[in-house]
């Protein structure tokens, strides 16, 4: 499930010639990714929403969580996003990911959505607290610099 105020739900069910009005492009089913590698797991959770109980028995090392629009979203919400995401997988590493400005290009340095879309500070001063109590590291990426989002976690505890 994509965020909640979904804007363009449903599917593309005939082929798209770009450029084409944004209401044509339609969001589809957002998937979660889980990968495992020797040196770790990492889940791949680009859209901030959830399904009650489909991460239980997954574990990860690290989660790419999706933050676009959870500023925007009540404060419960963010809590139940967070635990069942990150806690049930026992990530000790979360990547935020989908927080920056989609209307600018990559050939600029990365910035938050527009308030009137989102607001990023709101969904950090909600978060931050809860990376806090769980022991779990919190990065911003930078755009085209490396990472090694497995490197010198923490044993857990």
């Amino acid at each position: 499930m994509h965020s909640p105020g979904d804007h363009y739900p449903g599917t593309v069910d005939e082929p798209l010639v770009p450029p084409a009005r944004a209401g044509a492009w339609r969001t589809g089913t957002a998937y979660s990714v889980l990968i495992a590698h020797p040196a770790g797991r990492i889940l791949l959770h680009a859209s901030a929403n959830f399904r009650p109980g489909a991460l239980q028995g997954r574990l990860a090392d690290v989660v790419y969580l999706g933050v676009g629009s959870l500023g925007r979203q009540r404060p419960g919400f963010l809590d139940a996003y967070w635990d069942e995401v990150v806690v049930t997988t026992g990530a000790r590493r979360v990547v935020l990911v989908h927080w920056d400005d989609l209307f600018v290009g990559l050939h600029r340095p990365l910035r938050p959505m527009p308030y009137f879309l989102d607001s990023l500070d709101a969904t950090m001063s909600r978060l931050l607290p809860l990376a806090r109590r769980d022991g779990v590291d919190v990065v911003m990426p930078v755009a085209w610099q490396a990472s090694a989002p497995l490197a010198d976690l923490a044993d857990p505890a």
